[in-house]
This record gives structure tokens, C-alpha cells and sequence, in this order.
């Protein structure tokens, strides 16, 4: 794993892989550890930390740009939560 500290943007920053092209085969690599089964699994568990925060911070009927990035678990878990139950 790589660390480096970025001043610009004053954070410490951890790469877990090499920066390699974002094409297809690095995608294949990254998710194939994951079962079908294992992936849905994962999803479907409630993200406590999303919804403790978005809660606090968020007035009522704000809305959430979500980016595509990641297995979809936090829109799984604010979809639960605001969208299914009109929180």
C-alpha cells in the first residue's frame, strides 16, 4: 500500500493498489473476489455510519449526487431509509 500526504489538498492519502490505467482488466481484478451471492450480501447490510451522518447533517428532503463508485451501499442504505420509509 502507498501513503503520501497531499498539500494541496491537505489530506494523507492511501492507495491500495499501483496507479495502473483505469481500464477494464484493472475493474476485473478489483471486484473478482466478490461471489454474486457475497456481492448482493454485502449491499443489502445497513451503513450506519451513512445514515448516522447524513441524518445529522442533511435538512429534510435534501437530495444525494451519488458518483458510481463502489459496490452501492450507501444509495442502498439512504434508499432504505429516506426513499422506502419517507424518513
Amino acid at each position: 500500500m502507498q501513503k503520501y500526504y497531499d498539500r494541496e489538498n491537505r489530506r494523507l492519502v492511501f492507495e491500495k493498489e499501483s496507479r495502473r490505467k483505469a481500464d477494464s482488466k484493472l475493474w476485473d481484478s478489483h471486484w473478482s473476489h466478490y461471489s454474486g451471492e457475497d456481492f448482493a450480501k454485502d449491499v443489502k447490510k445497513k451503513d450506519r455510519f451513512v445514515l448516522y451522518y447524513t441524518s445529522k447533517y442533511l435538512p429534510r428532503g435534501s437530495k444525494v449526487l451519488e458518483g458510481g463508485c463502489g459496490k452501492g451501499d450507501k444509495v442502498f442504505s439512504l434508499h432504505n431509509k429516506y426513499i422506502r420509509n419517507r424518513f
